[in-house]
């Protein structure tokens, strides 16, 4: 296992992790000054964000339907990885695209970005 949030896992050759981005941001307020550089000022705590991106091949065409159902709700749950502490993220959005399609209309690969923003409480 790679990794987890909630109960969907990622795991080798099965839903494939390509990539995972770990953003953070500081909180700064700009003040312009007249004949001068701007000043800054710290405004509040650091947000964390996270983007996961992976392939799917030759999956069921269902296959990400769990990580769906998951964003629906629209509540924190866990994200883990492995070797790394668990936090609590929601999910902002999934994007999927489908390509190597058979002349049926089935896809062969299933591409998908998964945006996570890290909850405090």
């Amino acid at each position: 296992m790679l990794g987890m949030i909630g109960k969907f896992k990622f795991e080798m050759n099965k839903n494939q992790l390509d990539s995972i981005a770990h953003v953070i941001e500081f909180t700064w307020a700009e003040s312009k000054r007249i004949g001068n550089h701007p000043k800054y000022q710290a405004v509040g705590k650091s947000t964390e964000s996270f983007t996961l991106s992976g392939t799917l091949i030759m999956q069921k065409v269902s296959a990400i339907d769990e990580l769906q159902e998951i964003g629906n709700k629209q509540k924190p749950v866990i994200l883990t990885f492995v070797n790394a502490s668990s936090i609590k993220v929601v999910i902002e959005n999934i994007s999927m695209n489908k390509s190597l399609f058979l002349k049926s209309g089935e896809f062969l690969k299933q591409g998908f970005t998964v945006k996570l923003k890290r909850w405090y409480p």
